[in-house]
Formats: C-alpha cells, structure tokens, sequence
C-alpha cells in the first residue's frame, strides 16, 4: 500500500480524452494489422516459446502483449496513449498512432 500511495503522490495527472463508445473489432483487427503493431507487441494468449527476451531487451524495445489490454486499461486512457503516448512516458518508444 505504502508503494501504490508513493507512486499516486509523485505522479502528475493524465487527463485523458473522451472515447466513443461503439468500437468495431474488424477495423481494430484490420488498424493493429495495418499500423505495425505486430513489430513490436505480441498478440496471442499464449507468448511464443521461442521468443526469449532479456529485461534489458523487453524494457528498451519489446512492448507488452496485446491479449487482455481491455482487461487491465480503461478504454479512454487506451485511446489518449495513442494520440500522444509521449505525453505519458516522454522516451517511450510507442509511436504517436492515431490523430
């Protein structure tokens, strides 16, 4: 408790933008096929066993597996981390994806 109420004090806020909330999964398959995300993320429930990261290497190039993000994020911070993830973490490798 005392790490989590450390981490909320030092924190800035980020506000985050509104979202529409009528998503369409095949554009979503087709924008994440489309847009590279598969270069750096994976995307299966399961990582591949033959793919095997340092922590060095996964904190300066790997981003994180894709399945479950609905789960673990709230659908506007999703969306304002990809008009401007820069805003968030300033040396972030994420690209800035939407407009």
């Amino acid at each position: 408790m005392a790490i989590t109420e450390y981490l909320f004090s030092t924190s800035k806020k980020y506000e985050t933008v509104s979202i529409n909330k009528s998503g369409d999964y095949d554009s979503g398959r087709t924008l994440v096929n489309s847009l590279g995300c598969k270069g750096c993320h994976q995307i299966q429930p399961e990582p591949d066993p033959n793919y095997s990261p340092t922590i060095q290497g996964i904190r300066m190039e790997q981003g994180p597996n894709l399945i479950g993000l609905g789960s673990k994020v709230k659908e506007d911070w999703l969306l304002s981390w990809l008009k401007n993830p820069y805003s968030y973490h300033e040396d972030t490798k994420m690209p800035k994806i939407l407009e």
